[in-house]
């Protein structure tokens, strides 16, 4: 099978306006990240993350699976606007009753907890009134990504503003999280107005609500799956070893998604163009969409880890402070989850869920799950943060080979073997090159600058001499 290089111009358009969008949402924590790990240490982070990672958790079960079913039925009906209204107004009344059903089940929660004060609780309440006006999941279905991008990239801004101005010691903590979850509140409201332009609002009917439930509930068990594993972490290391622990594997884990959020952005362009492909036939080009995901992102994910592994020594003390010097090496530990969690995203949305192919999507979830929380289970006592790393490593490798054995038929993945080896040794060549660089008498800071634009130069000129042989070759 042999693919040529060819992708939609559209198609590019959005990939490269959402790139610039999850660069900018990468960036953010860059900035933040420093200003409150100095100011709530690893305990103050640890009960933000661990409150954090209970509020999400239940805010899912107001979303249920709209998002990923919503989305792609916005993507199917998007060139008639009935149906796309019908649609749109009967999925966002079942979000909204499901929204005030999870707000009064967190209400509940907050009274009976006792590992969070109630007042940090009730703040991070404020995360669900949030969700509940979440409506992304209808413009990436159109693939209108500036709706979402210019209100958000705006009111991020605002709140880094007010974290610098207000937030300066562990006791601003919830000053931090009113900060955090009325600035995405905002975010959601701002992007309402804009409705109207799509659809029109139309009488809801109880019947025509009743067909969407069961599939919205079969895909509601892989989203509260995939986010399980992020609160099944945390859980268990609150409870097992203690928050400073929850506070050094967040920043760890935080590093993590940086380049897995910029390489998902392709995928989140994607996975909408997939499911409309699908619908109309074009099943062919929908596969080829797929390898040229997974090849880019490879392209991208490979030299990232190498150079992350390289740099991280020199960024953490700058960046975090001397109290997480250890998440140098979880970070390490951590870094092959970067390549694991990208090829499942791709293989999952792109592949599996455009073909509608649900119960292998929804298996390879809890296949993932499983494989963690059983490790983690079995490993935290004995190996603490490392063997939450384990079991984060191990299942997801368990999905990607479950989704590989169950899509190599349609998918050229002896070609991608032969890529991810090209990009593989340029990744070598450049890690061998930064390590024997000396940089003198440079502060962390600045050495992080320098190894990452030399890095980054060194692997643009091993591709661009490659592309040039190629180029010579074809032409003999």
């Amino acid at each position: 099978m042999e693919y040529k290089d060819r992708i939609d111009k559209g198609l590019i358009k959005n990939i490269l306006f959402q790139i610039c969008y999850q660069s900018f949402v990468a960036i953010y924590p860059l900035l933040t990240t420093p200003i409150i790990s100095k100011a709530f240490g690893t305990e103050g982070l640890g009960i933000y993350s661990y409150s954090y990672s209970i509020v999400s958790y239940i805010s899912l079960f107001g979303s249920l699976g709209i998002h990923t079913y919503g989305g792609r039925n916005s993507s199917i009906l998007r060139d008639d606007r009935k149906k796309l209204s019908e649609n749109f107004c009967t999925l966002y009344c079942i979000q909204l009753c499901c929204s005030i059903g999870s707000i009064l089940l967190y209400f509940v929660y907050s009274l009976c907890a006792k590992n969070i004060c109630f007042d940090i609780s009730i703040l991070q309440g404020i995360f669900l009134c949030a969700a509940m006006f979440d409506i992304t999941w209808f413009f990436s279905g159109l693939e209108n990504y500036q709706v979402i991008v210019f209100r958000n990239c705006f009111i991020k801004v605002i709140s880094l503003c007010l974290i610098l101005l207000c937030v300066k010691s562990e006791k601003d903590l919830p000053i931090y999280i009113l900060i955090i979850n009325m600035s995405n509140l905002i975010g959601q409201l701002s992007i309402w107005p804009s409705v109207k332009q799509y659809v029109s609002f139309v009488k809801v009917s109880f019947s025509e609500a009743k067909k969407h439930v069961i599939p919205i509930i079969k895909l509601f068990f892989p989203v509260l799956a995939i986010n399980a594993n992020a609160m099944i972490d945390k859980l268990i290391l609150g409870n097992a070893i203690s928050m400073n622990a929850v506070g050094l594997y967040e920043n760890s884990d935080k590093i993590i998604k940086i380049p897995i959020s910029i390489a998902n952005a392709a995928c989140a362009v994607l996975v909408q163009r997939s499911a409309y492909n699908v619908a109309q036939g074009k099943k062919e080009r929908n596969n080829q969409n797929v390898y040229f995901s997974l090849k880019y992102n490879f392209l991208f994910v490979i030299p990232t880890i190498v150079g992350l592994d390289i740099v991280i020594s020199d960024v953490v003390p700058w960046f975090m402070g001397d109290e997480f010097k250890t998440c140098i090496f979880y970070v390490r530990y951590l870094s092959p989850v970067i390549i694991l969690i990208i090829v499942n995203n791709i293989l999952r949305l792109q592949y599996f869920m455009a073909n509608k192919k649900d119960n292998i999507y929804i298996f390879s979830i809890i296949l993932s799950v499983f494989v963690n929380t059983v490790i983690n289970i079995l490993t935290v006592n004995m190996l603490g943060i490392n063997g939450i790393i384990l079991g984060t490593i191990l299942g997801e490798f368990s999905s990607v080979y479950y989704l590989v054995f169950k899509s190599y038929k349609d998918i050229p993945y002896i070609l991608l073997l032969k890529d991810i080896a090209f990009f593989t040794l340029g990744a070598w060549i450049m890690g061998g090159i930064l390590i024997n660089i000396n940089l003198g008498n440079l502060s962390e800071m600045e050495k992080t600058f320098f190894q990452i634009v030399i890095g980054c130069s060194i692997y643009g000129l091993y591709l661009g001499l490659a592309y040039i042989i190629s180029w010579i070759k074809r032409k003999i």
